[in-house]
């Protein structure tokens, strides 16, 4: 008799048919020295249907018989979207005028000296950074131009790529991260993972914060 449970295979399966399929799904990711090992099946995942998947909580036994039950079976179904990625969440610090101040020039002053010695070492051609009045203009040749510059009224350093456009990052204190608060992304994050592909080698910003 099969398992009410198991009604998603009794329906359309001939009896042979589905104890092999039974026996292969319970023993697919499973490893026994002999027959009556006693199996467990913790966090078994078994893929249908593309990104679909089913999860087994309760044991299975094997039996010498190759016969097989199911005492318990339970299952959901979930995508992909359903485990989220860790990330960071950074969060908008209530800066003074004078922390903003002191914060964002050292970004863009790490920046202009990291970009000089970029050229220096890479020989780009068509390379040119300079640094004025608090904007930081960065030229890369056919690749375009970007151009980093502080905005004191929002405390915030403002970026305009030729790749992904304009972003405004805050700072977060407590991670000392200037960020992108629509995507969670960094200043740094996103100008190494941008200019790597521009220049065509590992770019390693680390924007300094005191």
């Amino acid at each position: 008799m099969v398992p009410r449970t198991l009604s998603f295979l009794h329906n359309k399966t001939p009896p042979n048919a589905r104890y092999r399929k039974l026996l292969l799904l319970s023993c697919r990711f499973l490893f026994s020295r002999n027959q009556t090992s006693f199996l467990t099946t913790r966090n078994l995942l078994i893929e249908r249907n593309g990104a679909c998947y089913y999860r087994f909580y309760e044991p299975i036994h094997l039996l010498e018989s190759k016969r097989f039950s199911i005492p318990k079976y339970s299952f959901r179904c979930y995508t992909g979207s359903d485990s989220p990625k860790p990330t960071i969440s950074y969060t908008i610090s209530d800066l003074s005028q004078d922390t903003y101040h002191r914060l964002s020039e050292i970004a863009l002053e790490y920046l202009l000296e990291y970009f000089e010695n970029l050229d220096d070492r890479l020989n780009i051609s068509a390379f040119d950074v300079e640094y004025s009045s608090g904007v930081l203009t960065l030229k890369c040749g056919t690749s375009g131009v970007y151009v980093l510059n502080k905005q004191p009224p929002n405390k915030q350093i403002w970026l305009s790529s030729p790749i992904s456009g304009p972003k405004r990052y805050d700072f977060d204190s407590k991670h000392k991260k200037w960020f992108y608060h629509r995507d969670n992304s960094t200043l740094d994050g996103l100008l190494n993972e941008e200019l790597s592909t521009v220049f065509g080698a590992k770019i390693d910003i680390s924007v300094p914060t005191g």
